[in-house]
């Protein structure tokens, strides 16, 4: 691994200089030197790094199937009252549009509304 390359692997994985050091089992004046080009990295160290990205990706993707699944879960809770915001909204402004609603039912639809979105952002934040 070069010098660039070394300093590359920490951008990509934003890891400092001290991160790197732990991960690879150096102190950080050999990463330094490995940055500088003065040493060159060790075959054991290069060892380290790649195990640690590859587990880091793997962490990812299961975080990210974790997201993906809490995400379905909260959608398919939520997905009744985000049908009845769209459909109340274009009722609302038809209803606008052609008069037959006054600015007191207007204020007590947007009320209404307002309750089921507070009630939806507790059940997200409890998920």
């Amino acid at each position: 691994m070069s010098p660039v390359g070394i300093k590359e692997y920490r951008d990509r994985n934003k890891l400092t200089q001290a991160q790197l050091a732990e991960i690879a089992g150096v102190g950080i004046r050999a990463v330094q030197s490995w940055e500088q080009g003065k040493r060159n990295i060790s075959d054991s160290a290069i060892k380290l790094l790649h195990q640690y990205e590859q587990r880091d990706s793997i962490g990812k993707d299961i975080a990210y199937s974790i997201d993906d699944a809490i995400a379905k879960k909260v959608y398919e809770k939520i997905e009744p009252d985000l049908i009845y915001f769209k459909k109340n909204s274009i009722e609302i402004n038809q209803a606008l549009a052609v008069g037959l609603l006054n600015l007191d039912e207007l204020k007590d639809e947007i009320k209404e509304m307002r309750k089921k979105i507070d009630f939806i952002f507790k059940y997200v934040r409890s998920e």
